[in-house]
């Protein structure tokens, strides 16, 4: 029996499309959900989105999946977001990394942080998302820590940080190297990927999860025309002997 080997990254479904997810989910090579507001809002149609989200976390019961709160009052988010956890069991929390970029005490930075601390009591998993840094990553990480809970998740976006003319694998391998020297528990998920090549180069910088679209699995990872080429050309060469043996 295979024992599954805690060192080697996962693959999340990036997409709130069930039919996507279960596509993705039958491969038997991913093992949970990023969802998109945008996606849910639209896929909800007049529902309570909380509906719809209730109907990818029933469907798909044995994997986290991840759900995003929007801003708001910190106190409202407190309530947003012990809201959003009940959806499910398996409801991951996505809290985005509020910012100001006035940089002023008491607006919206440090809302998650606030965030984190004020939910430190109650069931909620959390994956704090839209990071483009280590030196915020880590901060969050240490938040959960000194909590008494250690967050579950924080995302760093690959192709977000390269447009800022950043270095996205220098900030998860200083974000993996941070958590394997304290043993912390919080995984590391890389998003806005692009590119076949985004998602092995966030594994080996360290990321313990990769999630992907379904169209960039689909049609740059799995696929590649030269073995397709090759499927056919033995299909027919197959076909071409066989009739000329009858």
């Amino acid at each position: 029996m295979s024992v599954e080997n805690p060192q080697i990254s996962k693959y999340f479904a990036d997409t709130a499309l069930i039919p996507e997810i279960s596509a993705l989910m039958d491969l038997g090579l991913f093992s949970g959900v990023t969802t998109n507001p945008s996606i849910i809002a639209r896929e909800a149609g007049g529902r309570d989105p909380h509906t719809y989200i209730l109907e990818i976390a029933s469907t798909f019961p044995e994997v986290p999946v991840s759900a995003q709160i929007l801003k708001g009052e910190l106190i409202d988010l407190v309530e947003i977001a012990m809201k959003v956890a009940s959806i499910a069991p398996n409801i991951v929390v996505k809290i985005p990394a509020f910012c100001d970029l006035r940089g002023i005490a008491g607006t919206e930075d440090g809302k998650a942080l606030r965030l984190i601390a004020l939910l430190k009591r109650e069931d909620v998993k959390k994956n704090i998302t839209a990071l483009m840094s280590a030196e915020q990553a880590i901060c969050y990480i240490m938040a959960g820590h000194r909590a008494g809970r250690e967050v579950e998740y924080v995302s760093l976006f690959f192709n977000r940080i390269k447009d800022g003319q950043g270095d996205p694998c220098l900030e998860i391998e200083n974000t993996r190297d941070f958590i394997e020297k304290y043993g912390l528990a919080t995984e590391i998920i890389v998003g806005s990927i692009r590119n076949k090549e985004d998602i092995r180069e966030a594994q080996m910088a360290g990321a313990h999860i990769v999630t992907i679209p379904p169209s960039v699995f689909w049609q740059k990872v799995i696929s590649h025309p030269q073995s397709q080429r090759f499927i056919d050309q033995a299909e027919m060469d197959y076909q071409r002997s066989f009739s000329n043996n009858k």
